[in-house]
């Protein structure tokens, strides 16, 4: 039985295939890394393993277990990928700095305890495999998971694909998508599932440029900040704390918001932070200011970008508040060539009206597609490779983003379905991910659909391991 490192999110269906795969002979935690909604069943469930909560690791006062490393290789330590993986880590540390008094001292302190501590961990558990069900963006679970890719240990991660309940599995961070074996069955009713889902949006893309994402549609129908007593009404805690950044944050935004400027430019809508999205599946432009920078470099000077700030940054259901500083958008509202338009623009509008857009991993990029606009990706996307976009490292010049003809709409639906019916499986990482798609989470049918889809993939993965 293969020994593995589990860190899933708080869905009660990762615990439900761990305990699978056990029974199966297939392998057994020896480390589980979970949200507290698990913590229980899974000490519980897996006796012989060692067993913590994400929360106790990061949270503070961030209580990480000591045990004697052995030494790193020079080799890692001085490489490009240590650097790499303590810059993600000191940003991911924004997650939990509730108060703003998690400084740099400390958190530096913080991050060489996590790289000792888990490269301890691995050379005292040996696992065969590191999985986690998401692209791992806590502090702890991130520099294990990176550590264990780093060193040679197989680290295998879920992928989201938000336009549907679907996910991938890929190798490592950024890695290959590891092509998996499903039921002929489902595999047929996965195809035209995904198809539905897939030709549904494009026509909502194409036929209303009022079009939003779900989430987007969702946060316009809750109260987002406001300067009233109404808006820190009944809230506590950590979200009552971020009130008065967010109006710090929604005033330094308001000074800089300027009109569309004429002529042409690059759209470039800002990610929510903090989030995976940028950490760490940005890679090496996990930074949007320097994404930015790096695109006004690259771009003629006649060419402006315009960048609008992501809806969600200052909802009270979220904590966008740890991820921006005013000084973030003095910087960008300095900078030459670059205007910050309102929040409240027509994103649909902006792309149609775009030489081009740009941007780190977003679904922007797939809108655009649809729309036959070209874009630019930084990042390491779910649906990279995609028809009308380009990857930073594969540009040449500004012709090689805007001189080709676009692919149709049409293609554009194709290859998505091609690639996800070819690589995913039914499946969301994470509990909000069920509130995204109520109608599919409702349905028990859908729910067995999953499971069954999920532990055959991760069976399959398992086994394909080298003895």
């Amino acid at each position: 039985m293969k020994r593995i490192f589990w860190l899933p999110t708080g869905r009660d269906i990762w615990f439900d295939i761990a305990d699978q795969l056990e029974q199966a002979g297939v392998a057994t935690p020896v480390l589980w890394i979970g949200d507290d909604a698990l913590y229980k069943r899974a000490k519980q469930r897996f006796p012989k393993a060692e067993v913590l909560t994400t929360s106790s690791l990061n949270n503070s006062p961030r209580t990480i277990p000591r045990h004697k490393s052995a030494p790193f290789s020079l080799e890692l330590v001085l490489g490009p990928e240590w650097t790499l993986i303590r810059d993600h880590a000191l940003k991911l540390m924004d997650r939990s700095d509730f108060k703003g008094d998690f400084l740099l001292l400390e958190r530096d302190g913080f991050f060489y305890q996590l790289a000792s501590w888990a490269k301890s961990t691995l050379d005292r558990l040996k696992p065969d495999l590191v999985f986690t069900s998401e692209s791992p963006h806590s502090p702890a679970t991130y520099v294990l998971f990176a550590m264990a890719n780093a060193l040679g240990i197989r680290a295998v991660s879920g992928v989201l694909i938000p336009l549907m309940p679907a996910m991938y599995f890929c190798e490592g961070l950024s890695g290959p998508i590891i092509k998996i074996k499903k039921y002929p069955d489902i595999a047929v009713s996965f195809r035209k599932y995904i198809q539905s889902e897939l030709y549904g949006y494009k026509n909502r893309v194409l036929n209303s440029l009022n079009y939003a994402p779900d989430y987007v549609t969702q946060l316009t129908n809750m109260p987002l900040l406001r300067s009233s007593v109404y808006t820190i009404k009944g809230l506590t805690g950590k979200r009552r704390a971020g009130f008065a950044t967010r109006n710090r944050l929604k005033m330094a935004l308001s000074n800089i918001e300027a009109a569309i400027p004429t002529g042409e430019y690059v759209y470039f809508p800002l990610h929510y932070e903090p989030e995976r999205t940028t950490t760490p599946d940005g890679g090496f432009f996990y930074d949007q200011i320097k994404t930015i920078l790096t695109l006004r470099a690259i771009i003629p000077k006649h060419v402006s970008i315009v960048v609008k700030e992501h809806p969600s940054m200052f909802s009270i259901k979220n904590f966008g508040h740890l991820g921006r500083h005013p000084r973030h958008y003095s910087v960008l509202g300095s900078l030459s060539g670059v205007t910050i338009v309102p929040i409240e623009t027509n994103s649909l509008e902006l792309i149609a009206n775009a030489t081009a857009i740009a941007t780190i991993t977003g679904t922007v990029a797939i809108e655009a597609a649809l729309l036959g606009k070209s874009s630019i990706v930084f990042g390491s996307p779910w649906y990279k490779g995609l028809p009308n976009t380009i990857d930073f490292v594969m540009l040449e010049s500004w012709l090689d983003l805007v001189g080709c003809e676009p692919l149709s709409a049409e293609l554009v639906i194709e290859w998505l379905v091609d690639k996800i019916g070819s690589y995913g499986v039914y499946g969301t990482p994470n509990p909000s991910g069920m509130k995204a798609f109520p109608k599919e989470y409702s349905d028990p049918s859908f729910l067995k659909l999953e499971r069954h889809s999920l532990f055959y993939a991760l069976k399959g993965i398992i086994t394909g391991l080298q003895k």
